[in-house]
């Protein structure tokens, strides 16, 4: 057999594999996302916001960060170095609490209290934002305290996932199907394990957010000061604590309240009052 001949037919045998298989050594080797591999590169009081920064979510599409304010409610739109762009006034919403960009100009907005979650656009000319122009979606439970629905995080293939904060803690997924025609989700929902999360070391759940390029999810404890990365099936892959020091005594932001990625795998979480923590991959020596 020539030595060109070998060299056709190894060519012709790869070509009958899928591309991603023949390299997946090496790709899974450069994609392997872990908390483990984070420092804080950036800890910030973002100037005018004075108080209740709740939740935040980046925008591929405008490349920014858009952060929501509890009270009175408000979303903000942030640089990726933390400074203001603007304020959209929010009409007709109460007790904002999350935030995630969904797709094109599409964000869902969460009121903790009243269970509630709203579609609503958002283009580069908006300043305003009123409920009653807009879809909602309402969970199946009465309005309860202060301990409803925290975080939001969106999906494109596995729809839109919401957190109970605490008592008890519980993480809820919102199928695609149920976008396709906005209603009541009645018992169309389901909390993702619950006997899993019940295991998990949170005393909290403050926010979500899905990396799907990796099936995973990231999750925030503010009384915990954690962020852990979940397959979803529950189990803990990774995690990053927010405190540091002897014991933990000292923190790396107060009260964090929210956390979502941007396109570069920054990790951006926000904290009452007006904090902003940025951590990114550490730089290989």
């Amino acid at each position: 057999m020539t030595y060109t001949y070998r060299i056709i037919l190894a060519v012709c045998f790869l070509s009958t594999f899928p591309f991603s298989y023949a390299f997946q050594n090496d790709t899974s080797r450069e994609n392997i996302f872990s908390l483990s591999n984070y420092d804080v590169i950036k800890t910030i009081k973002v100037e005018g916001i004075e108080d209740d920064l709740s939740g935040i979510t980046y925008s591929p599409v405008s490349d920014s960060l858009f952060a929501v304010i509890n009270e009175p409610p408000m979303i903000v739109e942030l640089d990726k170095s933390g400074n203001v762009i603007r304020n959209i006034e929010l009409i007709g919403f109460d007790d904002t609490e999350g935030v995630t960009y969904m797709h094109d100009n599409v964000f869902a907005i969460t009121q903790e209290r009243y269970r509630k979650v709203s579609l609503v656009t958002i283009t580069n000319q908006t300043q305003e934002l009123n409920a009653s122009q807009y879809k909602s979606l309402s969970l199946s439970v009465e309005r309860g305290d202060n301990w409803g629905l925290e975080g939001v995080a969106w999906s494109p293939l596995k729809g839109m996932f919401l957190a109970n904060e605490k008592s008890p803690s519980r993480i809820t997924r919102l199928p695609l199907p149920l976008f396709t025609g906005l209603q009541q989700a009645g018992k169309d929902y389901s909390d993702i394990l619950p006997e899993q999360i019940d295991k998990l070391p949170l005393k909290d759940i403050a926010g979500l957010h899905v990396v799907d390029q990796q099936s995973r999810l990231l999750v925030l404890s503010d009384e915990s000061r954690l962020v852990l990365e979940l397959d979803f099936s529950g189990n803990i892959k990774s995690k990053f604590s927010l405190s540091y020091g002897p014991f933990g005594f000292f923190n790396n932001i107060e009260q964090p309240e929210g956390v979502t990625m941007d396109n570069e795998q920054r990790i951006y979480i926000v904290g009452e009052p007006n904090s902003l923590l940025i951590l990114d991959k550490k730089q290989s020596s």
